[in-house]
């Protein structure tokens, strides 16, 4: 399943979401209020670019990461997390994110 909070209308971003449905991804249009039914959740809201306070929709859906107990995998830099700070699960899609060599968690290569 897939929250995509604000769609886009930029053709990128249509086109991946032609390519979930046609892997039957589900598109949740509202998340539920606790994540802890799922196994894993997978945080790709913000990059490493991203400044200042978030605003909504975002600012609830970061307080649902914070309170969840499942395991969080964070693509290139954890949502709403100082990047100086190390991380414990994240993945890159190009190439490494300096700071988390600096992390304290478990490294797969």
């Amino acid at each position: 399943m897939v929250h995509y909070p604000k769609p886009s209308k930029a053709d990128l971003f249509g086109r991946l979401v032609t390519q979930l449905k046609s892997l039957d991804v589900e598109l949740l249009e509202a998340l539920p209020p606790s994540l802890d039914n799922y196994d894993v959740v997978v945080d790709a809201l913000f990059g490493f670019s991203f400044k200042g306070a978030p605003r909504p929709p975002f600012d609830s859906i970061l307080k649902l990461l914070l309170d969840t107990s499942q395991p969080i995998v964070s693509v290139d830099i954890p949502s709403g997390w100082d990047v100086d700070q190390g991380a414990t699960s994240t993945t890159s899609l190009v190439i490494p994110t300096p700071r988390c060599f600096e992390s304290v968690g478990s490294l797969y290569r």
